[in-house]
């Protein structure tokens, strides 16, 4: 077996691709159409605390190109550049800012669900990779298995 010191490391492969949904699809839920429109123009969709308040008494969910074009048609470059970090921060967290700030001022409790998520996220990432033999492993990291 030999290991190349410019070989790079790829990722675990996912098994199974999930379903488009608010979070992962451009244009939310939906895909295009009239809605994500709407959901550009609408002010109550790019807002600071505005936003996050409607969208929890209404349950709507806005994709990542409504919400940047709305930034920045609502607030200019720095609408543009505030919902782009607002997108990094939900993919990276699951919650953009706004609801970072609600849950800093809110009753301290993390719900049920949420829980009960981050762990069946993490027990099928590790079931993943618990299935992996170690050929697969060894091709990932890109050793040549003689």
């Amino acid at each position: 077996m030999s290991i190349s010191p410019t070989t790079a490391i790829a990722p675990i492969p996912d098994r199974a691709k999930p379903e488009a949904t608010a979070e992962t699809s451009l244009f939310g839920p939906a895909g295009f159409s009239f809605k994500a429109l709407v959901d550009t123009l609408n002010p109550l969709q790019h807002l600071p605390v505005v936003s996050t308040v409607y969208r929890e008494s209404t349950g709507e969910s806005i994709g990542a190109i409504p919400r940047l074009l709305g930034g920045g048609l609502f607030g200019g470059i720095v609408g543009l550049i505030g919902s782009a970090i607002n997108l990094v921060v939900e993919g990276l967290t699951g919650k953009d800012i706004g609801e970072h700030v609600a849950a800093a001022f809110g009753p301290g409790e993390s719900s049920p669900d949420s829980t009960v998520a981050h762990r069946n996220y993490a027990t099928e990432r590790y079931q993943q990779a618990a299935t992996l033999s170690a050929e697969e492993i060894d091709k990932m990291r890109g050793y040549m298995v003689s």
